[in-house]
């Protein structure tokens, strides 16, 4: 039988990634110092201090969790690694990031390590925490809210007026959603100059509660109506009066599109040819 030797003849390919190979060595993991780290630049000093009272929470910045706070303690009870993640202050020793940790510490008697840094604003503050783990959309409401600006607190008033979800809400106002249109409102972009129409459009999604109970609040349900809303053959009383008669056949679904097709027999049942409406 004659012997392949794959691995020879195979053409070798070097894999690079965008020039950053050097970068990308691995070793095992090492706990004794490296000379190397010794004689690196020293960018930031971490302090550390029993002095709890010197240490301020922010305003603007994400509510406290207790179950947070509790779940932080009992892990530095087990195994406390907390130098390795000093919290960042101002030099008015205002909590920029940390602030869980730092109950925490507080409640098992434990030492503060800090380092300080004052290139941060509460935007800023907001900005970092738009990695996964970290902030969540009532964070930045609340944050927002909390400094003043006025179209934060149009978009929460919205929302408990009208019994609205976030990601709904963010619809409503935009006509759409998509991750551009949470990043800018997690960077305080957001602005509530659609306001009037957000209005109009809530009110009109409510005329079908009564006909698809919850299902109006589903998301991908008010993504799709508004695409009905917005074609230029639309008529609301023609739908709600489908509605009236066939709303009960209308299932929850997990797509726009699929709503969509739902809408648009409902729309066009019992219509003449030349009356029906295509909506997608």
């Amino acid at each position: 039988m004659q012997r392949h030797d794959w691995g020879r003849n195979m053409p070798k390919k070097r894999i690079t990634t965008n020039g950053i190979d050097h970068l990308l060595s691995k070793s095992t993991l090492k706990n004794d110092k490296m000379n190397q780290v010794l004689t690196d630049d020293v960018v930031n000093h971490i302090y550390g201090s029993f002095d709890y009272s010197k240490f301020h929470l922010i305003y603007g910045n994400r509510k406290l969790k207790r179950t947070k706070v509790i779940k932080l303690r009992d892990e530095i009870k087990q195994n406390n690694r907390i130098s390795s993640y000093p919290i960042i202050v101002n030099s008015n020793f205002q909590i920029i990031d940390g602030q869980h940790r730092f109950v925490a510490l507080v409640e098992l008697g434990l030492e503060i390590q800090y380092v300080v840094d004052d290139t941060f604003d509460i935007k800023g503050i907001a900005k970092s925490n738009t990695m996964p783990d970290k902030w969540k959309s009532d964070n930045y409401l609340s944050a927002y809210r909390e400094l003043g600006i006025e179209d934060y607190e149009t978009f929460a008033n919205f929302m408990e007026t009208y019994d609205t979800n976030f990601t709904v809400t963010l619809v409503l106002f935009h006509g759409k959603f998509t991750g551009g249109l949470y990043r800018d409102f997690a960077e305080g972009k957001f602005k509530s100059t659609n306001l009037k129409r957000a209005i109009k459009w809530i009110t009109e999604v409510q005329d079908f509660k009564k006909y698809i109970q919850d299902i109006h609040k589903d998301r991908h349900f008010v993504r799709a109506i508004l695409n009905c809303f917005v074609h230029p053959d639309y008529n609301h009383k023609r739908m709600i009066s489908k509605m009236k008669l066939r709303g009960r056949l209308m299932t929850k679904s997990i797509s726009r599109i699929d709503y969509l097709r739902q809408l648009e027999a409902m729309y066009n049942w019992h219509s003449p040819e030349d009356k029906k409406v295509r909506f997608f």
